[in-house]
């Protein structure tokens, strides 16, 4: 990641009392020129709303939203989906499952652990650089370790 630029909202009166942001948007640049653009909303009357999509030389990948079931009604009223899930328990149980695998696969199987240091590293350095991109309303350039880790990984 080469930049980072992040902006919210907060649409709540009892939140921004807090300084709690329920609407974000960030958006990553990397070296090559491809875009990441990350949508974030704490809350909506139709279920818990987050998108990602991500653009690229050889096209895009979007990462929707999951709805309570899959169900949808077609009539000559348009098309009719389900809620969208409205927790964080329904739309991550299976990513907690995987992470609570791994971890046993680590300590019982002696598997290394899926997330190097530097991974870690990396993220924090683009959360605190979104961080201070809302702070400052500017563009925040990433250098050092973040941005050297999280490029090795894109081209491998």
């Amino acid at each position: 990641v080469e930049s980072v630029f992040a902006t919210a909202t907060c649409s709540s009166s009892v939140l921004a009392q807090y300084e709690i942001q329920d609407n974000a948007t960030m958006v990553l640049t990397f070296s090559k020129g491809t875009l990441v653009t990350i949508n974030l909303s704490r809350w909506s009357c139709y279920g818990y709303d987050q998108r990602c999509d991500i653009f690229g030389d050889s096209g895009m990948l979007a990462v929707g939203n999951e709805s309570e079931n899959s169900t949808v009604l077609y009539n000559q009223k348009g098309e009719h989906h389900s809620r969208l899930k409205n927790s964080y328990a329904q739309r991550f149980k299976n990513a907690f499952a995987n992470e609570m695998d791994a971890f046993c696969d680590t300590i019982m199987k002696d598997t290394p652990w899926s997330v190097t240091e530097d991974d870690a590293i990396a993220v924090q350095s683009i959360a605190e650089a979104a961080k201070l991109s809302f702070e400052t309303k500017s563009i925040v350039r990433l250098t050092g370790v973040a941005r050297s880790v999280v490029e090795t990984k894109k081209e491998k």
